[in-house]
């Protein structure tokens, strides 16, 4: 017989909860070995964008962490469920990640680089959902507003809007953010 508990006129079913843990879990670890498997192809293709410009990094989220952000996906309510690893691979955004440190930062060179994303969007190499510029509170942000625009007009004209926006923290920290679907 399961536990029941309850809080309020909330009830929650104990045995339930746990089994939904282990089933996340288990999601985890099949989204984040089907992450470490396309990794290279991954790494690859950010490379391919970049050029020698910039030293490319990437990691496949840990299999912990995941679990973890599944959790706070169903608490949060930003999804109904989570039942199948297809489900689980479109609430984690983050599953697997590329950093590209520009050698040289420079204008021109920035500029280079979102010409190239650019040129990878228009074609239907990639397909980027959204792009955050993130710069501190008196910094100098690598991405402008007139790169956001050009990769907003990109997506227009492929019928596939993306999102951008400019994020200001109060720390200094300064990079651009590209969240893209590899698959």
């Amino acid at each position: 017989m399961e536990t029941v508990c309850v809080f309020g006129s909330v009830r929650r079913e104990i045995g339930s909860e746990r089994k939904s843990a282990a089933q996340l879990r288990t999601l985890a670890n099949d989204a984040s070995r089907i992450a470490a498997v396309e990794m290279p192809g991954i790494l690859a293709k950010t490379e391919s964008l970049v050029g020698s410009a910039a030293a490319v990094t990437g990691r496949a989220k840990e299999a912990g962490s995941a679990a973890n952000r599944l959790e706070r996906v169903l608490a949060n309510g930003w999804a109904p469920e989570i039942k199948n690893v297809d489900q689980a691979l479109a609430n984690l955004y983050d599953l697997a990640g590329t950093r590209a440190v520009l050698k040289v930062p420079t204008p021109a060179n920035v500029d280079v680089l979102v010409n190239n994303l650019a040129k990878s969007i228009a074609s239907g190499e990639l397909a980027v959902t959204r792009v955050n510029s993130l710069v501190g509170e008196s910094g100098i942000p690598y991405l402008t507003r007139a790169h956001l625009d050009q990769i907003e007009a990109v997506g227009n004209s492929i019928g596939k809007p993306i999102a951008t926006d400019i994020v200001k923290y109060p720390s200094g920290y300064t990079g651009g953010m590209v969240y893209a679907n590899y698959g």
